[in-house]
């Protein structure tokens, strides 16, 4: 019987009868709902940012125990019920990713804004590169704006017409607004994607 990659129940575990009929998920109902879709776009410098869900404590623990604690199996659970609204909305966009820092690859072992993607079949280009490790959660607000000056892009874009950078979680937009600044020379479309976003950011809706 196919479990849930994240409690290991069964994946009927409190299942509608809809649900047992339908139900192709990776996660069980029960985790499922526990995710809190969001369906409001909110602003980063004049740009309009689709988010999945709202940053709550499920998803913190779901993300810490792919990306922390290494269980890459995770990957898949993010976006797997957004694929197909994804592949058609974003269609010729060229995937940038936000940028980790080297050592936490290389501790990791896989690129974890990458992996979440990896279903996807747009281009996928690494151009961008921070440069602090300076980590958000241990910063304060003053850091958190440095950290917009701390991001370059180390690759030729101009083969590129249609840029969609693509981030776990969006806190308080700071690495997003480092990207655009790094990007600024872009002379493309830019578009953002964030799978979670803090509830603070909704303040800023686009209607």
């Amino acid at each position: 019987m196919d479990r849930c990659l994240y409690c290991n129940q069964s994946l009927e575990h409190g299942a509608t009868l809809i649900e047992l009929l339908i139900n192709h998920d990776v996660l069980c109902p029960m985790c499922r709902h526990e995710l809190i879709r969001n369906k409001k776009k909110f602003i980063i410098n004049n740009i309009p940012v689709d988010a999945c869900y709202i940053y709550n404590d499920f998803f913190s623990s779901l993300l810490v125990q792919y990306k922390d604690c290494m269980d890459e199996a995770l990957k898949s659970v993010f976006l797997f019920n957004h694929r197909m609204i994804f592949h058609v909305k974003y269609w010729g966009y060229t995937l940038v990713p936000m940028p980790s820092s080297k050592d936490k690859i290389k501790d990791r072992g896989f690129n974890h804004v990458l992996g979440m993607f990896e279903w996807c079949k747009n281009e996928k280009y690494c151009c961008l590169e921070k440069t602090s490790n300076q980590k958000q959660v241990t910063s304060t607000s003053i850091q958190r704006q440095k950290m917009i000056g701390n991001i370059r892009c180390t690759k030729d874009v101009k083969h590129i017409k249609k840029i969609l950078l693509v981030d776990d979680v969006c806190t308080t937009g700071s690495t997003l607004k480092g990207a655009l600044e790094a990007l600024s020379s872009f002379e493309g479309k830019i578009k953002i994607f964030v799978i979670a976003t803090h509830p603070l950011n909704l303040k800023k809706v686009v209607r």
